[in-house]
């Protein structure tokens, strides 16, 4: 996969390629954020298995590609039980997000990519918080 740059905000999210640049280029601003670089490095994220999978989840709700169901609340809930996760880190996921998307590209699909992944951050935050309180997620 090409993950060189496309030319910034010159044209909306198009192809696997662009998810790709997308993904990649959000997790090497993540990993060396002071809040969040920690919380991945200490649940020992394994990237190459990881990123993979983040390009078929973007891809699967971008553009509708055929992939397995996955429950994104479910499949974060390990890391929730061993790293908890709270607003705070939620929000700069999401700041990282959409400032890597909006670096890039501009249109319908790059504002689809933005609403999901705030649907995606209320929901953790819904868990997490009931979680903090000791309910059942």
């Amino acid at each position: 996969m090409n993950v060189a740059p496309a030319r910034a905000r010159s044209r909306d999210v198009m192809t696997a390629n662009d998810i790709g640049v997308i993904v990649q280029r959000f997790y090497r601003a993540l990993v060396p954020d002071p809040l969040l670089g920690s919380l991945f490095e200490e649940y020992g994220v394994d990237w190459a298995h990881h990123i993979p999978k983040l390009e078929r989840y973007w891809r699967h709700v971008l553009f509708d590609e055929p992939a397995p169901a996955v429950n994104t609340i479910a499949a974060h809930a390990p890391v929730q039980r061993a790293v908890p996760f709270d607003r705070r880190h939620i929000d700069r996921w999401l700041e990282l997000w959409e400032e890597t998307v909006d670096e890039l590209f501009v249109g319908p699909f790059a504002e689809r990519a933005k609403v999901r992944a705030r649907q995606v951050g209320r929901a953790l935050d819904a868990v997490a918080a009931r979680q903090r309180a000791g309910e059942p997620s």
